[in-house]
């Protein structure tokens, strides 16, 4: 055998040997290493094991990073069969050390006598994750089918990936016990008075009544520690016990707050320490310096500093996104609808009065948001739902359940609408920038805004339905407070709304979410903004919808009390002195309701629609005389003239009503064309209607005179197509009721 083919030989064989002595070493490791993560009892006698033969495999797997170069086939495919096995152990032992370490060392946080064997674990991890094996087979990536992390390259632990790891273990348990210190604080000093008295919401057994608790530990520490901040004494006067007792309880949980932060950076101390005696280069170079008076080695104040600083964020960064959750789903004490609103509400002033720490901040934000949408969800769906149902219980024409001059069902949407109006206006702010909305969630309005345009749409179809089914059985009480009652308080919290404007503070170095998000509320807040106004006009179309319905219910009472024809007809020999008897029975039926169910209108209302009801039913009165063709004796006419007077005296006598509707009412035109009918039916074919002259006014007033009033017009004049009802009349047969009537032969 050559030299040269007898040295290469020795090399494979060494290669060999060490290849060998790394299978067997890498099996006992694997197996320790499944057994840790088994969550077996003896995983820290198994970590100890481990940590003592780590140096021996790292040390072989140095032997072996360059495969021998070799030109026999045999001992070529000899190098290749070993470095391809080395290669899965290498593999194998990083998956499993990367779970391990994992796993472990959150753990070990809180278990310092173990500290220094997982960070000898980590250097192990980083050192063969580093080391460059010449005989890494093509085409590998993987080692078992349950190794998906294998798919991507491992990164190697750092001192942030360590921080990174422990934030995210420690960020649940930190969402558990922020939530617990607000909710003690609120139910402390937060909650209404108004709450415990009605409904108690936490019991003493809901408190914590262990002793070890957070708010029972700081409260003992602290009760003679922490004096009661004095008042000014400008202060003293003006402030109630209960206000400065709040003020005080609010700063001692304000230092809780503090407190809760600091006991989390305590928590690094030992790892920190642990981590510069074991393997000082995890914090980087000039990291480590001597002390002074021991000699030991510490961490740099700066270095300190940083470390805590990027942990501090990591972690309550991490607890925002938990405390949502912690809150409304995995806590002890559940927040109902109405709790949550209070909570929110007493959440929002606190951040807005008090100084929480500034690393707490984005998280009670993000709970802020998130308690925004939650509360609109649940309050929506709760108190949206209640108001259908109480709709749908009021379709019918005997209603109960009256709120003020309103219904019950319209005071339930109009809670909604102030609900949504709080929720919206707390999602906007004055002077919008571009740093604003890129900070703040723009997004977290436009489900508001969706359900706010929804709601008063729905509001609006309702007073609509609402205003047919009840003008048919002429049910004017409940038809006003529906369509004027009810729509005035849900437009007067609608006026509350406060729209910003966004659109116009877009550029071009707004993101693409902010100007979706931005388009998207301008968008339904324009949508928003019709619906209302539809609203607004909702009062008008139900006015119009009762006029509607009048005319029919007024011929209707017509068609039942009126006389028969043969009434009309009668010859007698005397005056008429009182009116007909259906006279009373069809105002008290058309108008009276409409008269007493218009009182706490405003006047203009008042005017608008009494003025439109009593025109509706004077034509139509004059309607169904015309359509019966009803023939009218001088007595009749005189008898029909007296029913029309009969109007006036009672409007003047028979109704509670103010002066100015009254005197409006009386100056209604229909009136003088009612009396003017009369009239006509009383005079002779061919008789000239004598107009009431104008007095004279002197010369220089000649040109400045004043047009006839309609008081001085005759009420025939108000009658158009005097020839039709004048085919009503009757022969005459004497004049004495003429010259009664003033009027000449």
């Amino acid at each position: 055998m050559s030299p040269t083919k007898w040295r290469s030989s020795k090399n494979v064989e060494e290669f060999t040997n060490h290849c060998k002595l790394i299978h067997n070493l890498c099996m006992k490791l694997r197996a320790r290493l499944g057994n840790i993560l088994k969550q077996d009892k003896n995983n820290w006698q198994d970590l100890e094991v481990i940590v003592e033969r780590l140096p021996n495999i790292m040390h072989l797997y140095h032997q072996v990073t360059t495969s021998p170069q070799v030109s026999d086939h045999l001992l070529s495919f000899r190098c290749e069969f070993w470095g391809s096995k080395i290669w899965h152990h290498r593999l194998a032992t990083l998956y499993l050390a990367n779970q391990v370490i994992t796993y472990i060392i959150v753990h070990c946080v809180e278990i310092t006598t173990h500290q220094a064997n997982i960070i000898k674990l980590v250097t192990f991890f980083n050192e063969l994750l580093n080391l460059n094996l010449t005989s890494k087979p093509r085409g590998i990536t993987v080692v078992k089918n349950t190794c998906p992390s294998l798919l991507q390259p491992f990164r190697r632990f750092s001192i942030t990936k360590i921080l990174q790891i422990l934030a995210q273990y420690r960020a649940e348990e930190c969402g558990h016990l922020l939530v617990s210190l607000l909710l003690d604080i609120y139910y402390d000093n937060g909650l209404p008075q108004d709450d415990y008295d009605t409904e108690p919401l936490l019991t003493d057994e809901d408190l914590p009544s262990s002793d070890n608790s957070s708010m029972e530990i700081y409260r003992t520490l602290t009760r003679y520690m922490t004096p009661p901040q004095a008042p000014q004494q400008g202060e003293a006067d003006s402030q109630c016990p209960e206000v400065a007792c709040s003020q005080v309880l609010l700063g001692s949980d304000v230092a809780l707050l503090d407190t809760l932060v600091y006991a989390e950076d305590r928590r690094l101390t030992p790892l920190l320490t642990t981590i510069s005696r074991t393997a000082p280069s995890l914090l980087g170079p000039c990291a480590i310096k001597h002390s002074k008076h021991t000699g030991d080695l510490k961490v740099r104040k700066r270095v300190r500093h940083k470390v805590l600083e990027y942990y501090s964020q990591v972690l309550w960064g991490e607890v925002g996104s938990y405390l949502d959750h912690v809150l409304l789903w995995w806590g002890l004490r559940p927040l109902g609808t109405q709790t949550g609103h209070h909570f929110r509400n007493w959440l929002q002033n606190f951040l807005s009065t008090v100084t929480v720490p500034d690393i707490m901040k984005p998280g009670l934000h993000s709970l802020l948001d998130s308690l925004c949408c939650h509360v609109l969800s649940t309050s929506w769906d709760q108190m949206f739902r209640q108001a259908l149902v109480a709709a749908g219980t009021q379709h019918s024409r005997h209603v109960v359940h009256d709120i003020g001059e309103g219904t019950y069902t319209g005071q339930l949407f109009s809670d909604l609408f102030s609900d949504l109006v709080f929720l919206s206006n707390s999602c906007e702010g004055p002077n919008w920038t571009i740093q604003d909305l890129e900070e703040l969630p723009v997004v977290e309005q436009i489900p508001i805004l969706h359900r706010l345009d929804h709601s008063v749409h729905t509001v609006a179809l309702w007073v609509e339905s609402r205003a047919r089914q009840l003008s048919n059985p002429w049910n004017m009480e409940q038809f006003f407070r529906v369509t004027q009652s009810d729509i005035n308080s849900c437009l007067l919290v609608l006026s509350q709304l406060k729209f910003a404007n966004q659109v116009d503070i877009l550029n071009t170095e707004s993101s693409v979410h902010v100007v979706v998000c931005v388009k998207m509320r301008a968008k339904l807040i324009s949508e928003v903004k019709a619906n209302i106004d539809k609203l607004q006009k909702m009062s008008t179309t139900c006015v119009d919808i009762l006029a509607a319905v009048c005319r029919t219910v007024s011929l209707a009472n017509l068609h039942m009390m009126y006389p028969d024809p043969e009434y009309w007809k009668q010859r007698l020999d005397e005056i008429p002195q009182f009116a007909s008897n259906y006279v009373e029975d069809y105002l008290e039926e058309v108008l009276r309701p409409v008269l007493l169910a218009t009182t706490h209108l405003p006047l203009s209302v008042q005017q608008r629609v009494n003025g439109m009801v009593l025109n509706i039913m004077c034509e139509a009165w004059l309607d169904h005389i015309y359509a019966h063709q009803i023939k009218f004796s001088e007595w009749g006419a005189l008898q029909l003239l007296t029913d029309f007077g009969a109007v006036p005296t009672w409007l003047l006598e028979r109704v509670n009503i103010s002066g100015e509707l009254r005197k409006h009412l009386l100056n209604t035109e229909v009136l003088r064309r009612c009396e003017g009918v009369g009239r006509l039916l009383l005079r002779r074919p061919g008789e000239r209607i004598a107009m009431t002259t104008v007095p004279l006014r002197k010369k220089h007033d000649s040109e400045n005179s004043t047009p006839r009033t309609p008081e001085t017009m005759p009420a025939e004049m108000y009658v158009p197509n005097q020839e039709q009802w004048l085919q009503l009349r009757a022969p005459r047969q004497g004049r004495a009721f003429a010259l009664c009537c003033g009027i000449p032969s």
